[in-house]
């Protein structure tokens, strides 16, 4: 799979401003260790803001200070040692560098920039040849969490061992709980109930995590408030700084809950990237028409129907900007807010209720939080979602039994049953005490043990006396595949790729509603989920009214696709303008293999071949207009492109650790030859 382009960097390059206070910092070494929170700290920080390193040269015995400015409603910040400036201007979330300083007694005062009063005052104690991190935490002003204060932490920089990283955890999130911090690929915690101001330090086996963030408690299972995906390099020393507020929108001010992650012992910057939301919507108004749903201003779903449940896809979490419309009036929003999203957790979004001015139960999102952990290998576990706007509260019971699995269930409230896997009838009743009202409808279910579903109760109860004549139904969804049981096949998955050297931006749209926007050259998009089936898609210049394309496209069920604008607009054009439909679907995920596909798509370029690593041409030559594929890569393998009728190298690609297992297309565009192109587009090799 092609490199994340829109993973963050986490590493300060920058000063840092700085609230003292001790905390400790343990270690623990193995593959198994568990931080735990210690009671003496000294923090570390990564920055740049003035030369510090010549204001503190000396020839005596030294040790190192970094600064770490981590208080999220403190203003930038001044830092002197002894009196002197080494950092100024430092914004909060900045970790600056080491900064050599004479070993003793060291006298460190941090200063709002430009003013006179210290914010704090204080004599840090550095040892020869130790390392040290002044970390300003807690907040300002009366309404504090926790007050303004500095942690100082003693870092401990020694080889872990070529195949080992040791990392420390400072927590700097003023409003969030203790935390466990918990591998999502074992369950396994590495960090265990370190709280506000505390340290901890673990050591792990080198490798890639993906690391969740947890209220603490006793079994290191509390829910996820936040995940985040780190690689952690053999023999090196990181810093991983919690950060921000965890209910940013309760705030004085409102940096979001985030980890910044920091290499210790090499010059190289590190990403820790938010793992994203994944978020599904299934439509269970049922008077509603099929509905569009845009995060972000920008189209995610596309003419949803009654009954329907997507796939999962892939958001940034945050506060996110959600919109539902009719799919036939895009002017109108039925729904438009913004839904809170925590990295690494799944979520279902279910428009509910009815629109209309006599809706007995008004329209409106429920989100869920779908927790799809395994429940056992003989067990499956069943959530039931009330979305019928006429029904009363409900029990559901087994016919093969009688037993209540659901008990009182209202409209818009869920409730989560474990049961033994196998065959059974749901009987969908009207609540009473003693679970034996009338039985109003009745679903057989076929529950396979170790998977997940979500049973929504829709329709109308009495559809002859409603707006709407959708019957009452329970349509049953495998969460762990993201369909509902017979009702809707999987969407197709739609990207855009701009690949046409002298076409301005542009937007693109499908079935007449806006997808993409003001995409230049080189850009390839996210997927989005599109029904299966013909796919009306129109391209034009950003902002215009004229297409530069209009056709269809035909797309099947739960398949990816990328859609790429390819040839030249102008008359003079070697190529004419129009897209390129590539199926992105296949296996190409074994023997750690990773696959390579070349698009050719220079409209004034020969026909190419190429080659790995020197080697004979992998496949024949690929003209403009056509792809192909070559399997057998691994990591640090060379693709050549070189012209097929001379062999002249004309683009080089080198596969790196950070593409997995997959597919990765390597789009061959601009101009081979710009002198003699009415733009100066040259050519590229762009890899996605």
């Amino acid at each position: 799979m092609a490199r994340d382009t829109t993973r963050r960097r986490l590493l300060g390059g920058i000063g840092a401003s700085v609230t003292a206070g001790l905390a400790g910092c343990g270690s623990n070494g193995g593959e198994t260790a568990t931080g735990t929170p210690t009671d003496e700290a000294t923090p570390t920080s990564d920055s740049t803001a003035t030369d510090a390193t010549a204001a503190t040269e000396t020839s005596g015995p030294t040790g190192s200070i970094r600064v770490a400015h981590l208080s999220p409603n403190a203003p930038n910040v001044d830092v002197f040692v002894d009196g002197s400036a080494v950092l100024e201007d430092v914004p909060y979330g900045t970790v600056s560098g080491y900064l050599a300083v004479p070993a003793g007694d060291r006298e460190v005062e941090i200063r709002p920039v430009g003013g006179d009063a210290a914010v704090f005052s204080g004599s840090v104690s550095v040892a020869a040849d130790s390392a040290y991190t002044v970390a300003a935490t807690g907040e300002v002003g009366e309404e504090a969490d926790e007050s303004f204060a500095p942690v100082v932490t003693t870092d401990d920089l020694d080889d872990p061992g070529s195949d080992t990283a040791r990392v420390g955890l400072l927590h700097a999130s003023p409003d969030a709980p203790a935390v466990d911090v918990t591998l999502a690929s074992s369950g396994d915690a590495v960090f265990d109930g370190v709280a506000f101001g505390e340290t901890a330090t673990v050591e792990v086996p080198a490798g890639e995590y993906r690391l969740e963030v947890r209220g603490t408690t006793e079994s290191n299972d509390g829910d996820v408030v936040a995940a985040f995906d780190v690689e952690l390099a053999g023999g090196r020393v990181y810093s991983a700084f919690a950060t921000g507020y965890l209910t940013a929108d309760d705030e004085p001010d409102d940096p979001p809950f985030d980890v910044e992650l920091i290499d210790d012992t090499g010059e190289r910057e590190v990403t820790a990237a938010p793992a994203p939301a994944r978020v599904r919507v299934a439509h269970f108004a049922p008077n509603a028409p099929s509905v569009d749903v845009l995060t972000d201003q920008m189209l995610a779903v596309n003419d949803l129907a009654y009954g329907q449940v997507t796939a999962y896809r892939e958001l940034t979490p945050g506060g996110r900007p959600i919109q539902i419309r009719p799919a036939d009036d895009p002017s109108t929003d039925l729904f438009a807010d913004r839904v809170p999203l925590t990295s690494g957790v799944d979520y279902t979004l279910v428009a509910t209720g009815e629109v209309g001015e006599e809706a007995d139960e008004s329209f409106a999102p429920v989100v869920l939080r779908d927790d799809d952990g395994d429940p056992g290998e003989e067990t499956a576990r069943i959530r039931l979602l009330h979305a019928s706007p006429d029904a009363p509260a409900v029990d559901v019971t087994l016919a093969s039994t009688g037993e209540a699995v659901f008990d009182g269930v209202a409209f818009g409230e869920t409730a989560t049953v474990e049961v033994p896997s196998g065959g059974d009838t749901l009987q969908v009743r009207g609540a009473t005490e003693s679970n034996d009202g009338d039985v109003v409808a009745t679903s057989e279910v076929q529950l396979s043990g170790g998977q997940v579903y979500t049973a929504f109760a829709g329709g109308y109860l009495t559809p002859e006396d409603e707006p709407g004549d959708t019957p009452f139904t329970i349509a049953l969804s495998n969460d762990n595949e993201g369909t509902a049981g017979g009702l809707v096949d999987k969407p197709a998955r739609l990207r855009v790729a701009h690949l046409s050297p002298d076409a301005p931006t542009v937007d693109v749209a499908v079935d007449g509603t806006q997808v993409r926007s003001d995409v230049p050259f080189g850009a390839v998009s996210a997927y989005l989920d599109v029904p299966p089936g013909e796919r009306s898609v129109t391209i034009t210049p950003a902002g215009g009214d004229t297409p530069v394309y209009s056709g269809s496209v035909s797309v099947e069920s739960d398949t990816p696709y990328t859609l790429a604008a390819t040839g030249e607009v102008s008359e003079e054009g070697d190529e004419p303008f129009g897209p390129l439909v590539l199926d992105d679907g296949g296996d190409y995920g074994s023997d750690d293999t990773i696959w390579v596909r070349l698009v050719h798509a220079s409209p004034d370029a020969p026909a190419v071949n190429v080659t790995l690593s020197g080697e004979d041409p992998a496949f024949d030559p690929v003209s403009f207009g056509e792809s192909d594929t070559v399997g057998a890569m691994v990591v640090d393998d060379a693709v050549e492109v070189v012209t097929a009728d001379g062999g002249e190298l004309v683009g080089q690609f080198r596969v790196d650790a950070g593409y997995d297992d997959g597919l990765v297309t390597l789009f061959a565009a601009g101009y081979a030859s710009v002198d003699d192109e009415p733009v100066d587009t040259s050519f590229e090799l762009i890899a996605a």
